[in-house]
Parts: C-alpha cells; structure tokens; sequence
C-alpha cells in the first residue's frame, strides 16, 4: 500500500494542463488546454528532431504562468 498522507492535492483536475499534438509530414501543432478545456497556449513548429525542444520549452512556460 502506498505512503499517501490526508490532504495532499497531487490528482487535483486542476494542478493538470492536457497536450494535443496534430502530427504532419512538415510541421506539429501542438495546443495545451486546462481541466475546462480552455486553451492556455498553442505552439507550431518544424518537424525537425532540432525543433522538438521548442515544445517542451512552450510546456513548461504555460506551466509557469499557471502557477501565477
């Protein structure tokens, strides 16, 4: 049995953000939404393996600015 203690908020819907990536021969499109399906950020880049950074980098700066 896990070490869970009452009280931590760790599968809260809302310390959640969902990432749809639209795969193409030439570009991506990924888009972030929250828990309401609003959409918090939206990203276009190359399908290159150099460019794939650019995605991670746009996760984790909509992730910051959830957190404000």
């Amino acid at each position: 049995m896990p070490n869970i203690e009452i009280g931590v908020d760790f599968m809260v819907k809302e310390n959640f953000i969902y990432v749809g990536i639209d795969l193409h021969k030439e570009t991506h499109t990924a888009v972030m939404i929250d828990c309401y399906n609003q959409k918090l950020g939206e990203i276009t880049f190359p399908n290159r393996p150099a460019d794939f950074p650019k995605l991670v980098i746009k996760v984790k700066n909509v992730i910051l600015m959830q957190k404000k």
